[in-house]
């Protein structure tokens, strides 16, 4: 943004103290990340049973060797038999030299044992019981008064004179006295005991006992307690149980509180040594909006064991968050050592509660964590100290590895502490809910005189017999026509030069353009005709991206030439949630707007587009505008679209384009649309990257239709097999093609300098790929396999899929980095990875959450999406990404032209 504001943004005024530098130090960042996370879904569920029953004894099956055998002699005498055993190859064989032989094992009890109960299959031997004799189950207090002392309990006692046939029986036992029970639980540990007591020691006895089984009940290990700012408790807040170890962390469930802001994780497993258990708060609102006044996240406590059976409660998480005050997001201004712009914010200022301010740049990686590179201040007490921070180039000058750069957009944010993490890196924390960009000048940049006034009346409009009208809109009031930001180059602006001289070329194409251009030439309407020279008129400061100058230039350029076929062509910025047309200087407002999707459909609806009046071809020459949900809003205003699924190359093929309109096949809109997209290939050359499709949209509502069942097959298998569909999901989508949706010139990495480094940064994902990937997937349910493998044979039929041709090329992106698409068929979705990387956080809530009454909001594949991204905590520095009227990822310009002069042998 050009807009340089200076008292405001916290700089010393006249007459005032002038305000020192704060420096970033070395080494300060924020906790690490998980080193690598798992979604462990359905290891367990909070709505579980309240009590947990499991098995206790070690080999109930007895299928271990004697040498090994946990069942243990304790009267003789023990042996094993595979003379007819229950199940398995063997069993135990009791057969008493004296009155009574005895086999078992140690059990140690879980906490809170509420129920004891269990069975066994029995056979005596033919012949070999006695009037008086009896199998016993029986609880003694030690392995060596087994033959000595009475037992603690004696749990059953069965009469089994009757039972000396040889077949097997099933011996059923349960202890529920509470003073039993009571005793067990203080002792911690017991020994199992069967033994079989025999009247007649003269009578040989034999005892086969087989799948012994001793169940113990304990109400399930639950984990409690409140999320709450300081206005009271967050209802429907989102919390994860995450385990980490040595190895990893995982999270292994999901839930929200209650009206109270109370939660409950049932059915935890004990901890381990060397593991902990971790409690986060993810700020993601089940609906909008998206409330202020809270942590973007919050690390809360931690546990470093617990008992089966234990209930840890008072679990509670405070996330009141802070508020970015100054300067407002997206904010350009100039920032010396002499002079530093002070960056404020608000909020959580209690005693024990530190603050630390961090910068990162978005674009760049750092090696040593994966994540961009980032820098912070130092820890600061909250209720004492400045909430505040004066930035400049010298604020740089102990972290020189962060390579600060004037004129390159970068993010800050705060990082809250619970405490002091330089005395206790285990506190609690969390990240503001917003990050904010901001952009340093060294000098002001020089002020416009203002735009010159709209000129009265329209251009005039001389007779025409031409087969085609073509629109161009400029939306340039951005950095597309900023020569301090795109210092190289031909700018759009530029390149309507060319204009005039292709009108007397090409005569049977109208030609009409509304350019609203950067710095003071504001506005201006053209007609070009043939062999005159244009008539343009001032249109003074126009907001290029409200829907009614967009409408107002459809309508009249069609009213102009109504007999014609129409083509409108954007050239724009644009990004991956849909939104184009930035406009900087926007007339009376004083803030940057941008055009979503519902404003684009509504400007076509005024434009008095829909049902059979329509544009023949619309041509989106802006970047990642080659999506579904592109596709799906310009359907019933167009009948043909040509766009980018990756970035935009922002060359326009005049020539080659207005030949094609002009030319044979022009009354054949396929060869059109398909010709478009030759033409743009073209001008971007053999050397450069992308990603160009032509679009028949005449096909695109049956195509959603197939896109909805997959998404609601997926959808449905997450939600049911959660533990087995998302690890398989999560691998699909890793082989799945991306697109540059960060506008860093990489696909999933970030910038090393002359090198990159593999990052979940990029948040669109080509839809033919995805369904292949998931088709492939052996696990996945019938239901799934089938919609994918559908989608796949119904975007591989070229009577079908509305993708008339695609064409990619591997090669150079627009920062210069080598890229490719070998897995692209051009249709692009929007499918974050869940990382706080690439501004996907406040992507997806523009695409989910800003506009919740439109057909994306409401689709399945926005469910789907949430379903998949609920459970991630996701890794990365900032906040959710702020702007003028709320979360805000601005248009990104694509890349233009470079002019290079080739000589001979020396290429340069």
């Amino acid at each position: 943004m050009c807009l340089v504001l200076v008292a405001s943004l916290g700089h010393a005024g006249p007459g005032q103290a002038q305000q020192s530098v704060d420096r970033f130090v070395p080494e300060a960042r924020p906790p690490r990340f998980f080193s690598a996370l798992q979604i462990l879904e359905g290891e367990l569920k909070p709505e579980s049973s309240v009590v947990t029953c499991r098995q206790v004894l070690a080999d109930s099956q007895v299928n271990l060797a004697a040498e090994v055998s946990p069942w243990k002699e304790y009267r003789p005498q023990r042996s094993f038999s595979g003379d007819e055993p229950f199940s398995g190859a063997q069993a135990l064989l009791l057969s008493p030299t004296e009155a009574v032989a005895a086999t078992g094992q140690v059990v140690t009890l879980p906490a809170g044992v509420t129920e004891l109960y269990g069975a066994l299959q029995y056979r005596y031997g033919r012949g070999s019981t006695s009037p008086g004799d009896q199998l016993q189950i029986a609880l003694f207090a030690s392995e060596d008064g087994v033959a000595s002392e009475p037992p603690l309990v004696t749990v059953k006692t069965r009469e089994v004179a009757q039972d000396d046939d040889a077949t097997w029986r099933l011996f059923e036992w349960e202890v529920l006295d509470a003073d039993v029970l009571a005793e067990l639980r203080s002792r911690g540990r017991f020994v199992f005991v069967v033994q079989t007591i025999r009247t007649n020691q003269t009578l040989a006895q034999q005892l086969w006992l087989d799948d012994l089984r001793a169940n113990v009940c304990f109400p399930a290990t639950s984990l409690s307690g409140q999320v709450r700012t300081s206005e009271g408790g967050v209802a429907s807040a989102l919390l994860l149980l995450i385990r980490s170890n040595a190895t990893g962390s995982a999270v292994l469930a999901s839930t929200r509180s209650d009206a109270n802001g109370s939660y409950r994780f049932v059915g935890v497993p004990p901890l381990v040594t060397g593991s902990r258990y971790q409690i986060w708060y993810r700020d993601l609102p089940v609906a909008p909006p998206r409330l202020p006044g809270r942590t973007g996240f919050w690390a809360g406590p931690q546990l470093t064991s617990l008992a089966e059976g234990g209930s840890v409660t008072g679990l509670d998480l405070d996330v009141t968050g802070v508020t970015l005050l100054e300067p407002a997001s997206y904010t350009t201004t100039v920032a010396t050592d002499a002079a530093p712009v002070v960056l404020r914010w608000q909020g959580r200022a209690t005693a024990g509660t530190f603050h630390q301010l961090c910068v990162y740049d978005p674009a760049r990686g750092d090696p040593a964590t994966g994540l961009p590179v980032q820098v912070c201040g130092s820890v600061r007490a909250a209720d004492r100290e400045p909430l505040s921070f004066a930035l400049s180039p010298a604020s740089f000058a102990d972290v020189p590895a962060f390579a600060f750069t004037y004129r390159r957009s970068y993010r800050w944010y705060v990082v809250i502490y619970a405490g002091d993490p330089r005395l206790n890196p285990t506190v609690e924390y969390g990240y503001s809910q917003a990050e904010r960009a901001i952009t340093l000048l060294p000098a002001p940049a020089a002020p416009f005189d203002p735009p010159p006034l709209a000129e009265p009346g329209e251009p005039d409009s001389a007779a025409s017999d031409a087969a085609w009208t073509l629109l161009i809109y400029l939306a340039g009031d951005n950095m597309l026509g900023d020569r301090t930001r795109l210092p190289w180059g031909v700018l759009p602006a530029q390149q309507l030069a060319w204009l005039p001289a292709l009108a007397t070329a090409y005569p049977q194409v109208n030609l009409i353009s509304l350019a609203d251009y950067y710095g003071p030439r504001g506005a201006e309407l053209c007609v070009y005709a043939a062999q005159t020279p244009p008539d343009c008129r001032a249109r003074g400061a126009i907001n290029s991206a409200d829907p009614a100058t967009l409408a107002a230039f459809i309508a009249a350029g069609r009213a102009r030439y109504p007999e014609t076929r129409t083509a409108l062509l954007l050239i724009t910025p644009a990004q991956a949630a849909g939104w184009l047309a930035l406009d900087e200087h926007p007339g009376e407002r004083e803030a940057p707007t941008a055009l979503n999707l519902d404003d684009l459909q509504t400007a076509y609806r005024a434009a008095g587009l829909g049902d059979a009046n329509q544009l023949d071809l619309v041509i989106y020459q802006a970047p990642v505008m080659g999506s579904i949900d592109v596709l799906t809003a310009t359907a019933p205003y167009a009948r043909a679209m040509v766009g980018s699924s990756d970035q935009m190359w922002q060359i326009t093929p005049w020539q080659a384009l207005l030949s094609i309109l002009e030319g044979a096949g022009s009354d054949e809109l396929p060869v059109v649309a398909t010709g478009v997209v030759e033409a743009y290939a073209a001008a971007a050359g053999p050397e450069r990257a992308f990603s160009l499709v032509a679009y028949d949209l005449r096909r695109s509502e049956a195509l959603l239709a197939q896109l909805e069942t997959f998404a609601l097959a997926v959808r449905t298998e997450l939600t049911t097999t959660g533990a087995a569909t998302r690890p398989a999901l999560r691998e699909a989508l890793t082989k799945t093609q991306r697109y540059d949706s960060s506008g860093n010139g990489l696909i999933h990495a970030l910038n090393l300098g002359n090198a990159q480094i593999a990052a979940q940064e990029d948040a669109l994902i080509d839809l033919y790929s995805l369904a292949v990937e998931v088709a492939a997937i052996e696990t996945a349910s019938d239901t799934v396999r089938t919609a994918a493998e559908t989608l796949v044979v119904w975007l591989e039929d070229e009577t079908k899929t509305p993708v008339l041709v695609h064409r990619a090329s591997a090669g150079e992106s627009i920062t210069g980095f080598p890229i490719s698409f070998p897995k692209a068929r051009g249709l692009a979705i929007f499918f974050p990875s869940g990382e706080r990387l690439g501004q996907q956080q406040a992507l997806f809530e523009q695409y989910v959450f800003d506009r919740p009454a439109s057909q994306t909001s409401q689709s399945e594949w926005a469910r789907l999406l949430t379903t998949y991204l609920e459970p991630v905590p996701g890794r990365g520095p900032g906040g959710i990404t702020e702007g003028t009227g709320g979360i805000r990822v601005l248009p990104m310009p694509g890349g233009l032209q470079r002019p290079f002069i080739y000589v001979p042998v020396v290429r340069r």
